[in-house]
C-alpha cells in the first residue's frame, strides 16, 4: 500500500531535504496536499539525499545508472532513504516514476526536444504507452525474466560499459518467420541409394565430393549425412544350408 504521507526528519549534516524547508512566505510539506507530499519526500529521497548537499546534477550519470538499476543502498543511513526503504511497494513505484521519465527524456533528447516542454496530454500519451508496451528494469532481474515470460513487447535496461560508459539496451519482440519444407520418402531413399552406388562401386571414397554436395534445393548433403551406414544396418539373418 500506498504510505501516509508525513514529514521526514532531515539529517543534521547532510541538510538533504532542501524542498521541504519553508522559504518565506510559503510553508512547508506540512502545507501540501497529499499526493504532492509522497511526490516531494520520493524526489528528496532518490535525488537529493544522496547528493549531500550538491545540486542533484552533481550526482552525474552513474547516479542514473544505480537508481534505474533500483540500488538504492549506499544512502540507507539518510533518514530520507531509509523512510523509503521501509515502504517497499512505494519503493517500487518511485523506481518506476524515475525509469518513465529516463524514457521519455531519452526519446525527447533523440528527436532533439525539451522534455520539460512537453504538453500535459502528451506526457499522458507517453505514459499509456510505457505502462502497456514496456518493462524498464534491471537486465536479468527476475522481473526482466518474467517480462519476457510474458511477451512484454519492449524491454530496456541499462548496462555499464568499461568504469565510466554508460549503454541503454533495448529489446523487441519481433516475429520470426521460417520456411518449412517436405521431402517425400522417395527422394530421399533415392540419394541413399545413389550415395551407396557411389561409394561401393565407382572406386572413390572422398565423402566431399561435389556429387554428394550438389543440389542443395533437395538438401542432398543433410541426407546423404543422415544415411545409415551401409555394413551391419539390417538385423541378423539366419541362413540354414
Amino acid at each position: 500500500g500506498i504510505p501516509p504521507a508525513g514529514v521526514v526528519a532531515t539529517g543534521n549534516q547532510r541538510r538533504s531535504l532542501v524542498l521541504a524547508q519553508p522559504k518565506a512566505g510559503m510553508g512547508g510539506l506540512e502545507d501540501l496536499d497529499g499526493l504532492t507530499r509522497l511526490v516531494v519526500q520520493a524526489y528528496a529521497a532518490v535525488n537529493v539525499a544522496p547528493a549531500c548537499g550538491q545540486i542533484p546534477e552533481a550526482l552525474g550519470p552513474s547516479h542514473v545508472f544505480r537508481v534505474f538499476s533500483g540500488q538504492l543502498g549506499q544512502g540507507e543511513q539518510v533518514p530520507e532513504v531509509a523512510w523509503l526503504h521501509e515502504q517497499p511497494d512505494f519503493r517500487e513505484l518511485t523506481l518506476k516514476a524515475f525509469r518513465f521519465a529516463f524514457k521519455i527524456t531519452v526519446d525527447c533528447i533523440a528527436m532533439t526536444e525539451d522534455a520539460s516542454e512537453l504538453e500535459y496530454s502528451e506526457l499522458d500519451v507517453a505514459l499509456q504507452e510505457l505502462e502497456r508496451g514496456w518493462h524498464l528494469g534491471e537486465e536479468n532481474s527476475p522481473a526482466w525474466q518474467a517480462a519476457m515470460e510474458h511477451r512484454v513487447p519492449n524491454l530496456m535496461a541499462l548496462r555499464r560499459s568499461g568504469t565510466s560508459d554508460i549503454q541503454v539496451l533495448r529489446h523487441t519482440l519481433r516475429e520470426d518467420g521460417a520456411r518449412v519444407g517436405e521431402l517425400r520418402s522417395e527422394v530421399v531413399q533415392s540419394i541413399w541409394a545413389s550415395e551407396s552406388l557411389e561409394l561401393r562401386y565407382l572406386t572413390n571414397d572422398d565423402d566431399e565430393r561435389y556429387s554428394i554436395q550438389a543440389h542443395p534445393t533437395l538438401l542432398r548433403n543433410m541426407i546423404v549425412q543422415s544415411a545409415e551406414y551401409p555394413i551391419f544396418v539390417s538385423p541378423p539373418t539366419t541362413v540354414w544350408l
